[in-house]
Parts: C-alpha cells; structure tokens; sequence
C-alpha cells in the first residue's frame, strides 16, 4: 500500500484535467485502490465522469445520464459487479431440454435492475394456398407474432445495496457466485437464483462430453452442461467468472402422497455473439429468423451465412447432387450482390424431433446450388437451389437427411 501512496504523491503534482485523464485508462479495481491512499486521491479517483463513463461502457446501446435509486455513478457500478457481462450481449439461448429457451437482457436505468426478457413468437391463424392448380401441392401462409414475455422476467438482478470501493477490490464466492432473486410473479417459484459460470479451460474441452452452447454456434467459452440435479463448482476468484454463460435455478415445493418435495430445474444459457446474427452487405441472409413447424408451432433459427473464403468453409451437411437445367445463370455477377456460399440454419429453439442446437436445413445460394430459374405466377422470378433438411422421429431417433428444393428470392 505504501508504493502506491508513494506513486500518488507525484501524480497528484500533475494539473488535475491530466489526473482525471490517467485515471480514466484504470479499472475499478485500482481507482479504488488509489482512493485508500488519501482524501485528495479519493475525491479525483471518485470523479463522476469516470464511473460514468465505466457504467456506460457496461450498457452499450443505452445513454446513461442518472444513477438511478443509487448515490453516486461508483454506487452504481458496484451495485451490479461483476455482472455487467449480461449486457455485453443482447441475446442469451438456453440448453433447457429439446424445446431450448432465448432471453434478452436489458439494463433499467430507472430501478438499477438487470432484467432478461424471454423471446416467444405466436402466429395468425394458418392459410393454405394451392400452389398450382390441379397439383396437390399447398403453400402455408407464415405470418409469425414475435414478442417480449413481459409478465414475468427470466432474470431480474436488483442493485446491491450497501456497496462500498471494498466490494470492487474482494471476491466472496458465497456471495456473488449465486445470487437469490425475488419471486418474478405470482406464478413462479419463489426459490429462484441467478447463478455464475466457472470458465473451462480450452485445452480441457475435449475431455468434456456436454458443453453449452453446442459446436455448431461459435463461441469464444463454453461451459458444462448440468443436470438438473448436479452442482457445478462456482468460480473462486473473477479470472474464473466464464464472461458468456450463466445459470438460472428454480426450485417448486410439490406434494407428492402428501410428501412434501422440492424439484429443481437447471438452466444454462449463453451469449451469442452479434457477429453471428447482424447483417452485412456480404452476408445479407444471416440473422435470427422465425420458421413455421407445423404442430411444433413457430421455432427460432439462427442462420449463418458462410462464404467460400471462411474456415472450415467445406464443412457441414453433403448437399443433394441436383441436375440443373439448361436455363442457368453464367457467372457469379449475373447473382444479386451477397448471394454467395451457404446458408446453415440451426435451431435456437427446437422441439422433441429436432432439438435446439441442431441443423435444421442448409442451402447453397451461390452459383454452384442453382438448379433453375423459377418463373410460375405463384412464386414469380426466383432461383431453386440445391438444399437438405433433416427430420427424425421423436426423441431425435432415426434421423435422416431430407432433399430440398429452396427458392431463393434474392
């Protein structure tokens, strides 16, 4: 402690906009460090735009101008550490069973609170068009309802109160690694807990039989998935805190020939990285999309778009050999702009034949998957391209690949 008074006495020679601008490159951890050296250090080391600006870094997409029910900007900040990693991603899936789970998560500036929302889609009444006449062939009319479950919030983490610098410099696994939430509405469990993710070591990711999320979802960590039952290790210090997963347990007192028990359900969920799902002029069918499964009702897909130049470019499915006809198009420029390599959707949420985490269907959109031109009234000028899916019987059991014929209207 006494090299960094030492070190404080010469910076705080220095005019203060250039202190205040040296304390601005420091994590948390030091600025509270540097305010147990001396009431003039703590004064600069607690300068409003610098745990400002720390908070707004924590909440991309949002302008944070309160500190909402707490006293100053540190507060704030100390009042959600170490969780400010929820907001670094939007989107959070879940290994819940077969049917999966999608969250999002968002900061209320107003109460403090980190809240996850889960992500439904419902639908209109479904239409069938004949797609040609004399042909027993139906079209399915998709006009798919998505929207935020408001009622009663996946996640909700209100900001600690009573925080001082100390609880920025110490980590108490007990008290941070799991965290009691309020019961979320009348209809939930009151026994629920968010829960943080012990990193796994890359090189020891193999030895592991069940990691979340999947292979097929890029990720920069992966972490075990639990049964319901299991209890994982909690990390022990934050260079252990996994920054792209976390676990919500619930648990329900039911009566079982009038025994009383207590059921506990596990959920892990992970980020997904938004360079998975945002658009851009060179992959512009990539992104989160709704499809329409029959009883299974709407599912959530992500579809990624991979281009002849990426890694591992020539894995995945075997697409169908499909003969094409004498009507093609002669080079790639002839295609619209980013109609180029394959698209893979995998489920995000799935159902009991085919459970989230796994293709779905993959489509070749560039020049080597064209079929034919199509030019019928019903459909109007698009391309066929060569294309798989994959059904199986429930339970994921005897699956096998399905020939596809998609139309591609780019």
């Amino acid at each position: 402690m006494a090299s960094m008074a030492d070190a404080c006495k010469g910076i705080l020679d220095l005019p203060t906009e250039v202190i205040l601008q040296i304390f601005g490159l420091l994590s948390p951890q030091d600025l509270c460090r540097i305010q147990r050296t001396s009431s003039a250090a703590r004064t600069l080391a607690q300068d409003k735009g610098i745990w400002q600006d720390l908070v707004q870094d924590a909440v991309p997409g949002l302008k944070i101008t309160s500190t909402g029910p707490l006293e100053s900007f540190q507060a704030l900040y100390a009042s959600q550490y170490p969780n400010w990693f929820l907001l670094k991603n939007r989107v959070w899936i879940s290994d819940r069973g077969w049917v999966g789970k999608i969250v999002l998560n968002f900061f209320d500036p107003r109460r403090g609170c980190i809240e996850g929302l889960v992500l439904l889609c419902g639908t209109q009444p479904i239409k069938h068009v004949r797609w040609k006449p004399g042909r027993p062939i139906w079209v399915t009319l998709f006009e798919p309802e998505v929207k935020l479950y408001m009622d009663s919030p996946e996640l909700r983490l209100k900001p600690k109160p009573m925080v001082e610098e100390r609880d920025l410099l110490a980590y108490a696994p007990g008290f941070y690694s799991s965290i009691r939430m309020d019961p979320l509405s009348h209809r939930d469990s009151p026994h629920s807990s968010f829960i943080l993710a012990k990193s796994i070591p890359e090189t020891a990711q193999y030895a592991e039989s069940s990691l979340w999320p999947v292979n097929l979802i890029p990720s920069k960590s992966r972490v075990r998935i639990l049964p319901d039952n299991e209890f994982d290790d909690p990390p022990r210090k934050i260079s252990e805190i996994n920054q792209n997963a976390f676990r919500i347990v619930k648990r329900t007192a039911v009566e079982s020939f009038n025994v009383p028990l207590m059921t506990r359900v596990l959920d892990t969920y992970s980020g997904l990285n938004p360079d998975l799902y945002r658009p851009t002029s060179e992959r512009p069918y990539q992104g989160i999309w709704v499809g329409d499964y029959s009883s299974h009702g709407a599912e959530f897909l992500l579809v990624r778009q991979i281009l002849p130049e990426d890694e591992n470019s020539d894995s995945g499915p075997v697409l169908p050999d499909v003969q094409s006809s004498s009507e093609t198009i002669e080079t790639s420029e002839d295609l619209p702009k980013g109609d180029r390599g394959r698209l893979e959707a995998i489920k995000l949420t799935g159902d009991p034949n085919i459970p989230q985490g796994h293709y779905t269907w993959v489509a070749d959109v560039g020049l080597s998957g064209l079929i034919r031109l199509n030019s019928d009234d019903f459909f109007g000028r698009c391309r066929v391209v060569r294309a798989c899916g994959q059904v199986a019987d429930h339970g994921f059991r005897n699956g096998e690949s399905l020939v596809l014929i998609c139309l591609n209207f780019g």
